[in-house]
């Protein structure tokens, strides 16, 4: 894939050399989505930026076809040994069998097995959706408030590792009710390089 960094057009690839930190951003299909809104990068230098993003991926989902997408994105994640790792995920677990506790649980189960792997990890809040249509019968305000207090879980464990969504990101979800626009995925991705860089001031955006 080609990016451009400082006007010279080079594979995401090339940035993987020796000392230099990898980022992961690891996830459903708004992390997919997301590769292609920002041109596969990050703004973070100097910084590798590798995106692990499968439609559908759920966090502790246990039928066979859930759990073998997850394992192969695990596969993946470990095969490019990110020192980083944004988890963005909860989305897919909401459903009516299962509250707030239950999507927490799910959530913090992974970043656990992702952190075995010796990453730093963080995790964004569950971004919302207008259109419930494919979570198996909920209701939308349902949603809302499982999405809202399971984020709020997820603040309260993770501290400083948190990354708390943009404000009003529902007016940027697209058509479908369910994914971002671009406007929508910059002001993500925007949010996710201001908290990493927050804790790393040797880290420099470049946009």
């Amino acid at each position: 894939m080609l990016v451009v960094y400082e006007g010279i057009f080079i594979t995401t690839m090339a940035f993987h050399l020796e000392g230099t930190p990898t980022i992961a951003i690891f996830g459903d299909s708004h992390v997919r989505r997301l590769e292609e809104q920002v041109l596969g990068r990050l703004s973070i230098h100097p910084c590798v930026t590798k995106f692990i993003g499968f439609d559908g991926l759920t966090a502790g989902d246990d039928t066979p076809r859930a759990i073998g997408m997850r394992e192969e994105a695990m596969k993946e994640l470990l095969s490019c040994q990110a020192d980083f790792v944004v988890v963005s995920v909860g989305g897919n677990d909401i459903c009516p069998e299962f509250g707030a506790r239950q999507v927490f649980r799910r959530i913090w189960a992974l970043v656990t097995r992702i952190k075995q792997t010796g990453a730093v990890v963080y995790v964004t809040g569950i971004i919302p959706r207008l259109d419930v249509s494919k979570g198996r019968g909920i209701q939308r305000t349902s949603y809302e408030k499982i999405r809202r207090a399971a984020s709020t879980m997820l603040k309260e464990r993770l501290k400083g590792h948190y990354i708390p969504l943009p404000f009003h990101l529902q007016s940027d979800l697209g058509k479908d009710g369910v994914h971002l626009t671009v406007s929508g995925a910059l002001k993500f991705s925007a949010q996710i390089e201001s908290i990493l860089c927050r804790d790393r001031p040797e880290w420099v955006l470049h946009y």
